[in-house]
Parts: C-alpha cells; sequence; structure tokens
C-alpha cells in the first residue's frame, strides 16, 4: 500500500485562506518559524513518528511551521508578492516576536525576501536546501540577455501536452509540477 501519514497536525495558531500557522510548542525562547515550499506539502519536515524534524527540534526549541494548505479561490491569483509580502509577512507577524525564520527548498527563497523585506521581524535566517545558482549562460539570439537553464527550453515545448491536464481546474496538477522538476534534473 502506499504511505500514508498518521500523525496528527499540532494546534494552529493563526490562518488565512488555506494557510494556517502550526505550533510544535518547545520551550519559551526565540520562536523558530519554519517556510516549506509552495509545491510540496509542509508535513516534508514532518513525516512520521520518530521522522520529525520539527518534532524533534521542539524539545528544545520553540518550532512552528507556515502550512501553506491547499490553494482555493482565493490564492488563484497570487503573484510571489501576495504570498511573500502578504501570508509569510501577517503569519511572522502573527507570532508577536521577532522569528528565527528557517526555509526549505522554495520556502528559502520567500524566507530570503521576507527577511529582506521586514527585518524587524526577523532575528536570524537559515536556508534548508535553497536553490541558489541562478547563473546560466545566455542562450544565443535571446536580446534580452536573460539567462534560461537550457532544460526550460525544453520544458517550454511541452506546453501543448500540458494544456489539456490544466483545462478542468485552469492549474497544472501538483503530479505534474514534480514530474517537471523531475525533468529538470
Amino acid at each position: 500500500p502506499p504511505w500514508r501519514r498518521t500523525l496528527a497536525d499540532p494546534p494552529a495558531i493563526w490562518a488565512e485562506g488555506g494557510s494556517r500557522l502550526l505550533d510544535y510548542g518547545g520551550p519559551a525562547g526565540r520562536p523558530m518559524l519554519f517556510v516549506p515550499s509552495l509545491v510540496n506539502r509542509a508535513h516534508v519536515l514532518d513525516l512520521d513518528e520518530g521522522r520529525s524534524m520539527l518534532r524533534h527540534l521542539a524539545a528544545d526549541h520553540r518550532v512552528l511551521l507556515l502550512d501553506w494548505g491547499w490553494p482555493g479561490e482565493a490564492e488563484r491569483g497570487f503573484t510571489l508578492t501576495d504570498y511573500i509580502a502578504g501570508r509569510l509577512e501577517r503569519a511572522i507577524a502573527a507570532i508577536g516576536a521577532p522569528v528565527t525564520l528557517a526555509g526549505y527548498c522554495m520556502g528559502g527563497l520567500l524566507s530570503v525576501a521576507a527577511a529582506q523585506r521586514r527585518p524587524d521581524l526577523v532575528h536570524a535566517l537559515a536556508l534548508l536546501a535553497t536553490p541558489w545558482d541562478f547563473h546560466a549562460a545566455v542562450p544565443p539570439g535571446n536580446p534580452a540577455g536573460n539567462p534560461a537553464p537550457a532544460g526550460s527550453a525544453s520544458l517550454a515545448s511541452l506546453l501543448p501536452w500540458l494544456e489539456p491536464l490544466m483545462a478542468p481546474t485552469d492549474r497544472l496538477p501538483i503530479d505534474a509540477i514534480q514530474t517537471l522538476f523531475a525533468l529538470l534534473d
């Protein structure tokens, strides 16, 4: 049978749209807020009993997790600005004290932006598995000089096959996004 997560989520101390701020507890002190990718489920940092980075850290630190949830109608037209200057900053502000912001994967990029925008809310920044090398050769014939990894042109050619997947909901299913990531690898 496929793997199923059996852990119950900790209590939410803040929510907006489909997003929740989950409180893993821990001793009093500077809170640590973990920010996962928008693409993967937040429980990647809290997999199972005995396999939870967040529950392990909560033994010595106050640990919180921003679970972005499933996008709904409210998030349909969101841009990265809506997520960073909106949801993420309001979640940090709801904690009530400057946080150690720990971004995982794409969540690291969102966290860097939030830390730059609101240094009053962020005491320290930690990045885990965050993409960092965005320098690539500029393809020939690109007058704007925009760097583009070699694989992105190949992925763009898949658009005619991806559009039917988007037709029912006007969204690209997460499984298709994960496949595109694997193709880039």
